[in-house]
Protein backbone atom coordinates (compact mmCIF):
# COMPACT_ATOMS: atom_id res chain seq x y z
CA UNK A 1 0.00 0.00 0.00
CA UNK A 2 1.32 3.38 -1.02
CA UNK A 3 -0.16 6.28 0.59
CA UNK A 4 0.48 9.62 -0.69
CA UNK A 5 1.84 12.88 1.10
CA UNK A 6 -1.20 14.74 2.65
CA UNK A 7 -2.11 18.87 3.36
CA UNK A 8 -0.54 17.95 6.95
CA UNK A 9 2.94 16.76 5.30
CA UNK A 10 5.37 19.24 4.90
CA UNK A 11 7.46 17.72 1.94
CA UNK A 12 10.92 19.71 3.83
CA UNK A 13 10.20 17.91 7.17
CA UNK A 14 9.80 14.31 5.21
CA UNK A 15 13.43 15.29 3.25
CA UNK A 16 15.08 15.77 6.21
CA UNK A 17 14.29 12.70 7.95
CA UNK A 18 14.71 10.68 4.83
CA UNK A 19 18.23 12.35 5.14
CA UNK A 20 18.68 11.36 8.57
CA UNK A 21 17.71 8.31 8.28
CA UNK A 22 20.07 7.82 5.22
CA UNK A 23 22.85 9.32 7.48
CA UNK A 24 22.32 6.47 9.91
CA UNK A 25 19.64 7.91 12.53
CA UNK A 26 17.97 5.39 13.82
CA UNK A 27 13.85 6.50 13.64
CA UNK A 28 13.44 5.93 17.46
CA UNK A 29 15.86 8.70 18.12
CA UNK A 30 13.89 10.91 16.05
CA UNK A 31 10.75 9.30 17.99
CA UNK A 32 12.27 10.07 21.25
CA UNK A 33 12.55 13.53 19.99
CA UNK A 34 9.19 13.88 18.79
CA UNK A 35 7.95 12.66 22.43
CA UNK A 36 10.14 15.11 23.58
CA UNK A 37 8.56 18.00 21.90
CA UNK A 38 4.65 16.66 22.38
CA UNK A 39 6.01 16.74 26.46
CA UNK A 40 6.87 20.64 25.86
CA UNK A 41 3.63 21.21 23.91
CA UNK A 42 1.25 19.08 26.51
CA UNK A 43 0.16 17.60 23.15
CA UNK A 44 -1.54 13.89 24.15
CA UNK A 45 -2.12 12.78 20.79
CA UNK A 46 1.71 12.95 20.12
CA UNK A 47 2.61 11.89 23.68
CA UNK A 48 0.17 8.60 23.60
CA UNK A 49 1.15 8.08 19.94
CA UNK A 50 5.10 8.29 20.49
CA UNK A 51 5.23 6.55 23.10
CA UNK A 52 3.36 3.34 21.56
CA UNK A 53 6.01 3.31 18.96
CA UNK A 54 8.65 3.47 21.23
CA UNK A 55 7.76 0.82 23.03
CA UNK A 56 7.40 -1.25 19.62
CA UNK A 57 10.54 0.29 18.45
CA UNK A 58 12.70 -0.65 21.57
CA UNK A 59 11.86 -3.93 20.84
CA UNK A 60 13.72 -4.56 17.41
CA UNK A 61 16.31 -1.39 17.66
CA UNK A 62 18.07 -0.30 21.25
CA UNK A 63 18.02 3.19 21.88
CA UNK A 64 20.87 4.90 21.26
CA UNK A 65 22.23 7.06 24.20
CA UNK A 66 24.38 8.86 22.46
CA UNK A 67 21.34 10.92 20.62
CA UNK A 68 20.03 13.40 23.20
CA UNK A 69 21.24 15.83 20.51
CA UNK A 70 18.96 14.51 17.54
CA UNK A 71 16.22 14.50 19.77
CA UNK A 72 16.88 18.25 21.56
CA UNK A 73 16.90 19.44 17.56
CA UNK A 74 13.56 17.57 17.12
CA UNK A 75 12.19 19.43 20.33
CA UNK A 76 13.70 22.62 18.98
CA UNK A 77 11.57 22.53 16.26
CA UNK A 78 8.60 23.43 18.22
CA UNK A 79 10.13 26.96 18.03
CA UNK A 80 9.01 26.87 14.40
CA UNK A 81 5.55 26.50 15.38
CA UNK A 82 5.92 22.30 14.44
CA UNK A 83 3.27 19.70 16.57
CA UNK A 84 4.22 16.17 17.05
CA UNK A 85 1.70 15.52 14.60
CA UNK A 86 3.29 16.81 11.92
CA UNK A 87 6.33 15.06 12.88
CA UNK A 88 4.84 11.96 12.99
CA UNK A 89 3.52 12.17 9.50
CA UNK A 90 6.45 12.77 8.33
CA UNK A 91 8.70 10.46 9.77
CA UNK A 92 5.91 7.93 8.48
CA UNK A 93 6.84 9.05 5.06
CA UNK A 94 10.57 9.10 5.72
CA UNK A 95 10.69 5.83 6.74
CA UNK A 96 8.42 4.31 4.07
CA UNK A 97 9.85 5.94 1.45
CA UNK A 98 13.37 4.77 3.20
CA UNK A 99 12.48 1.24 2.82
CA UNK A 100 11.78 0.79 6.65
CA UNK A 101 8.72 -0.20 6.27
CA UNK A 102 8.00 -1.59 9.82
CA UNK A 103 8.58 1.96 11.31
CA UNK A 104 6.04 3.26 9.23
CA UNK A 105 4.00 0.57 9.86
CA UNK A 106 4.23 1.34 13.74
CA UNK A 107 3.69 4.62 13.68
CA UNK A 108 0.88 4.28 11.06
CA UNK A 109 -0.66 2.06 14.04
CA UNK A 110 -0.26 4.04 16.84
CA UNK A 111 -2.23 6.81 15.34
CA UNK A 112 -5.25 4.82 14.47
CA UNK A 113 -4.84 3.23 17.78
CA UNK A 114 -5.10 6.44 19.44
CA UNK A 115 -7.42 8.00 17.00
Amino acid sequence: MQKKLTDNSHPHLVSLFILMIKEGVDPSLIILGIHQLAQTQQDLFGMHVSVLCFLHFRDFSPIDQEGEGIANFITSLSKEGITSTVLLNALYYACYYCGAIRFANIIDGACQTIK
